[in-house]
């Protein structure tokens, strides 16, 4: 039995489109009172047959406080919690449960999430906080357009932010507000030290574009006693700047926005429209860094409106045309990157992106043209360093990359998808005897994505590179391991070949061979590692691995189209794409050699990524359908393998 008497009360005219969608939304309630100001449709027939209460009031001249204050004398004294919405507005279902899970006996009034507008995929655009649940004896509404609640208690007024409550928003574009600018004209000629009305009014006259009058009515709201509220002050002076910069004054809009920021710098909104303004006067320094300075904000406000822009790609997209104009092509691309993940359907964007990763690939090549144009392999290596643990992968790379020292080739492309910087990242690993090419920047994208990347710039730069090897940073290598990997490719017919591996376990699951004491000290690792070395040739997949470029390119590598996790099944997409490169009648398998072996730990920070592996399994299925699953279970050599695909395949 429910604790308290809830009424939902509301003002309409020719709202009849709605009534059904508001009634279910509103359902919950204990009844639903609707004041009708002169429907001329069958708004008020549609109602009342869905159970509400209808009042007919004629209110004149028009007054929304007048309205609102004549709907709420028609909710009975006896009601506890009165909700007052409009009908296109819609309360998310379950909303009575969490509103009586916080309301209390003298409880004043509720606030809680309300979005203005949304997105097409239904995300929060325009957002902030709302007011409008409240009790039935201590309030009534003021101002004749722009209302709000005024609390006539006593006592001073007892509020509470109900949490997962939420009203949404969907107005009717074919509604004109044009009625608003007369109102609020009226209401300033009558009271013009209210600072609410001031305010309003000269955002009014933004958006009917009369920038003068804006700018002069927002001018002197800003000198009135009243206007103390930092948000809305902060508001005023964006839209004086929006004003200036609509009338061709750049530099005023600029000293306005300056303004802004230094009243409410916690806000992104007044940061994102500098950079905006910049933009379109293509002034790069300031959009390029205020769009930084935004994306250092992680919280929205509680207490003023958050606008959708200031809170989507738009950030990213402006730091990346920024950056992209100053040559600072690192940082576009990290930020061109983001913008996408953020709106992945974007066409503009992902345009961009295209463009800017091939500037970065473009202006990248020449410093490192002269390193890679012996080699006949290349290494790629995932770098992931986390920000929490930064010391523990500093040291797990380290090691790794000591151990590279000794390999007989020495060039390095690096993914940085770590928390350090491009420039960081470099600093670090100029320690290291090897020759590293970073691209990426600071987005854990994933194993996939990362590799993908570093396989297209080999592909782009260095495309006569024989051979490509895929390296993981908690592994430990013997001087010049890979060269009789790369000499059996030279001599066998085959798209890649593995190296022997032994865990952090001491097993070589290949091999079925257990080390019972793994040494802890180095050279004594490095010693173990050479004695286990033999001629052995066997069915497997692991990574260290090395592909034939040729072929890895032919069949394409990871396919980001399918592969959209974070991790898992991604070398199982490479395999069988091998697997039908070679034809089904050439029954071809991946194999290891244990000519090297090298120490792996074993996805030591994998740990660290939460995306589902489903994800990555339902793209393989998507990619080659039910029978790659079947071939699967042929191309792997472990027990587990051959029986998860055997089992997935015999599902489908």
């Amino acid at each position: 039995m429910s604790k308290f008497k809830v009424c939902v009360y509301a003002i309409c005219k020719n709202e009849e489109q709605f009534v059904e969608r508001w009634m279910d939304s509103m359902k919950e309630a204990d009844l639903v009172i609707v004041t009708d100001t002169g429907s001329t449709d069958q708004t008020i027939e549609a109602l009342e047959a869905r159970g509400a209460i209808v009042y007919k009031e004629v209110i004149h001249p028009w007054r929304f406080d007048v309205a609102r204050n004549i709907s709420l004398e028609h909710v009975p004294v006896d009601v506890d919690i009165c909700v007052c919405t409009d009908l296109d507005e819609i309360l998310v279902a379950g909303w009575r449960e969490k509103l009586e899970q916080v309301w209390e006996e003298g409880m004043n009034q509720g606030k809680y999430l309300y979005n203005w507008s949304l997105k097409l995929d239904g995300t929060p655009d325009v957002q902030f906080t709302y007011f409008k649940i409240h009790d039935r004896k201590f309030f009534k509404w003021v101002y004749p357009v722009h209302e709000v609640l005024q609390y006539i208690g006593d006592t001073p007024c007892k509020e509470i932010f109900i949490e997962g409550l939420v009203l949404n928003h969907y107005p009717d574009p074919s509604k004109s507000r044009g009625s608003y600018l007369g109102i609020l004209e009226m209401a300033v000629e009558e009271n013009p030290e209210d600072d609410r009305m001031v305010y309003y009014l000269g955002r009014e006259y933004m958006y009917k574009a009369k920038w003068q009058e804006c700018i002069e009515t927002l001018t002197k709201y800003l000198k009135l006693k009243a206007a103390t509220w930092k948000e809305e002050r902060c508001a005023a002076m964006r839209w004086i700047a929006a004003s200036y910069g609509n009338k061709g004054d750049t530099q005023e809009a600029y000293n306005w926005y300056y303004r802004a920021i230094a009243e409410v710098p916690h806000m992104r909104e007044a940061y994102v429209e500098l950079a905006r303004c910049a933009y379109f006067r293509k002034d790069w320094e300031t959009t390029f860094f205020m769009a930084r300075e935004a994306l250092k904000i992680n919280k929205k406000s509680d207490c003023y409106i958050n606008l959708g822009y200031a809170w989507d790609h738009t950030p990213d997209d402006l730091a990346a045309l920024g950056a992209y104009n100053l040559g600072i092509y690192d940082k576009a691309l990290e930020h061109a990157e983001k913008a996408v993940a953020i709106t992945p359907e974007d066409k503009r964007l992902k345009s961009n992106l295209e463009l800017i990763r091939s500037k970065y690939l473009e202006k990248s090549k020449p410093q490192n043209a002269n390193l890679f144009t012996e080699d006949i392999l290349v290494h790629t290596l995932l770098l992931l360093f986390r920000e929490e643990q930064l010391v523990e992968d500093k040291k797990l790379a380290a090691r790794c990359l000591r151990s590279l020292e000794a390999t007989q080739y020495k060039n390095v492309v690096v993914y940085n998808q770590g928390c350090l910087s491009n420039e960081e990242l470099r600093s670090f690993l100029a320690d290291f005897k090897l020759q590293f090419i970073i691209i990426g920047g600071m987005e854990n994208v994933g194993v996939p994505v990362g590799r993908q990347r570093c396989f297209e710039y080999i592909w782009e730069n260095i495309p006569n590179v024989q051979y490509v090897s895929e390296l993981h940073l908690d592994m430990i290598f013997t001087p010049k391991w890979e060269e009789k990997l790369v000499e059996y490719l030279q001599t066998h017919d085959e798209p890649m070949i593995s190296c022997g591996i032994i865990d952090k376990d001491g097993e070589m699951k290949f091999i079925d061979k257990i080390i019972k004491d793994m040494p802890e000290d180095e050279q004594d690792l490095q010693v173990l590692l050479k004695q286990l070395t033999s001629n052995q040739v066997v069915h497997g997949f692991t990574n260290p691995c090395i592909h034939n470029n040729h072929i890895l390119k032919e069949t394409g590598g990871y396919n980001l189209k399918f592969l959209k996790g974070k991790q898992c099944f991604e070398d199982d997409s490479i395999l069988l794409g091998y697997y039908y490169y070679y034809g089904t009648r050439a029954n071809w398998y991946p194999k290891i050699s244990y000519e090297s072996v090298v120490y792996h730990a074993v996805a030591l920070q994998r740990l660290g990524l939460t995306d589902s592996v489903t994800i990555n399994f339902n793209g393989l299925i998507k990619q080659y359908g039910a029978m790659g699953l079947k071939h699967l279970s042929q191309l792997h050599k472990s027990e587990w393998h051959i029986a998860f695909f055997k089992e997935q395949f015999n599902k489908q």
